[in-house]
């Protein structure tokens, strides 16, 4: 069965910047779930420039892909946007429990 990656949040998150595309970061750990034994296939759902306040949205499309487990990197976007930090942290909170109730969290066969 293939593991299904949902990696959302911000440019770090889509791949921005990186050499190619298997060198963003959700590429590269989708190919070391699948060399450990975990096959895993990525879907991206980042935006650039995004900030925690675009993560609803986010997790809104994922969730429709049925991810086994998520991914988020936010935060960068927060600073320059001036996002208060405790506002941050409830929708990263948030974000983290709507993904966890449709179903992405640890794997029973990988506790870590």
């Amino acid at each position: 069965m293939t593991l299904t990656l949902a990696v959302l949040g911000d440019s770090i998150a889509y791949g921005q910047g990186a050499s190619s595309p298997d060198d963003t970061v959700g590429a590269r750990l989708a190919a070391s779930l699948t060399a450990a034994g975990t096959p895993t296939r990525v879907r991206v759902f980042a935006v650039p420039g995004a900030d925690s306040q675009g993560l609803a949205e986010q997790v809104r499309r994922a969730t429709a892909a049925a991810p086994g487990v998520a991914l988020i990197i936010v935060g960068a976007n927060d600073l320059t946007h001036f996002v208060p930090p405790q506002r941050a942290a409830a929708l990263l909170g948030a974000a983290v429990r709507d993904l966890r109730a449709a179903g992405a969290q640890r794997s029973r066969r990988h506790p870590t």
